[in-house]
């Protein structure tokens, strides 16, 4: 009798248990949906050990210790960057970058040097450049048996696109096309100096891609390597795009008002030695440069922006005819710098005697 009555109360003590673990069990339940995660595992951490402690348990419960800290401070994690909401691309044509203004240059230059022929210098050095000294000074190099070596250190430079001249750009305002880059402006210009009897050779070379720096350093090793080959290169033009922007993204294009077909202007960039690198040849390019300017001054009045002097020799050490010409700026089409460079042909056929 003893045992049956033993026995039920043993029941009636596992009955007690199981109700107090499906309580405690409703109870957790409850602290999750009704407080935060954090909170709610506080809670269990502290007080439901406890709780559970008081019971009368055929095992037992020890509460975990602590996990003792490490002497190092932990590191810090940085929330990550908020990342800028990328813009949805134009419908049009997301192909073509439109400037947000382009702009005429102003009609006056800035003049550092001016002279009676006309000629316009944007002198960079502090030294006083007489203009008639240097047209006064025969050509540095012989025209009999000449080859012109046309050549593109930054041949991805490209222009403002328009509907006729859509390509796929690498950059705004660049492309590996060569039908669209300054290289198409290149082949224009061999083909009127072929024309006229000039022998020319163009490299179309990429070397400012797909890396931009040292671009000048890998055309000065093809221009060293096209020397070797052929002695009669006497003139190098490294043929460029220029760039004019202002400030809020302003655009600028040039323009000269010659005929009835929208043209771009064109500029020389003539080095010298004014920074201490050797360049024996820098008087020769810049009489070279001179009357390459004034013929564009009397043949197309409007076609040449000042020329510049600088204090650098982009390669043009090699040769006593080498140079630097832009035609025209990021701002302008290239239909307009294609009519531009056929203006400039003609007038360096004319100083070349052919």
């Amino acid at each position: 009798m003893y045992y049956k009555k033993s026995q039920k109360a043993a029941r009636i003590g596992v009955l007690i248990v199981v109700l107090e673990l499906i309580l405690i069990t409703a109870l957790v339940a409850v602290l999750v949906l009704t407080f935060s995660e954090e909170r709610a595992a506080a809670i269990m951490q502290s007080e439901l050990p406890a709780m559970l402690m008081k019971l009368e348990l055929p095992f037992r419960i020890v509460p975990r210790e602590k996990a003792p800290q490490p002497d190092v401070p932990m590191a810090k994690i940085a929330e990550p960057e908020r990342q800028p909401e990328r813009q949805p691309e134009k419908e049009e044509n997301p192909l073509v970058y439109t400037p947000t203004e382009i702009t005429e240059t102003p009609p006056e230059p800035v003049r550092v040097g001016y002279s009676d022929e006309g000629i316009t210098l944007m002198n960079r050095t502090d030294w006083e450049i007489d203009v008639g000294k240097y047209l006064d000074m025969p050509l540095p190099f012989d025209t009999e048996n000449l080859t012109v070596l046309i050549i593109h250190t930054h041949a991805t430079e490209a222009f403002t696109m328009t509907e006729e001249d859509a390509y796929e750009p690498s950059e705004p305002y660049r492309t590996t096309d060569e039908a669209h880059s300054v290289i198409r402006v290149g082949d224009e210009l061999e083909r009127i100096l072929t024309e006229r009897g000039v022998r020319v050779i163009h490299d179309k070379g990429l070397y400012d891609y797909p890396n931009y720096n040292n671009s000048y350093t890998r055309a000065l090793e093809s221009i060293k390597a096209h020397l070797a080959e052929d002695d009669t290169i006497k003139v190098v033009i490294d043929l460029h795009r220029d760039a004019l922007e202002g400030e809020n993204g302003k655009v600028y294009k040039t323009v000269a008002d010659i005929g009835d077909t929208p043209s771009a202007q064109i500029e020389i960039i003539s080095g010298t030695n004014y920074s201490g690198l050797n360049h024996p040849n820098w008087e020769g390019n810049l009489s070279f440069a001179m009357k390459l300017q004034a013929e564009m001054v009397a043949s197309y009045p409007t076609l040449a922006r000042p020329l510049q002097i600088s204090q650098y020799r982009y390669n043009q050490h090699l040769t006593p005819g080498s140079l630097i010409v832009e035609v025209g700026c990021s701002g302008n089409t290239l239909s307009e710098a294609v009519t531009a460079v056929g203006y400039f042909a003609d007038c360096m056929a004319k100083v070349l005697g052919a």
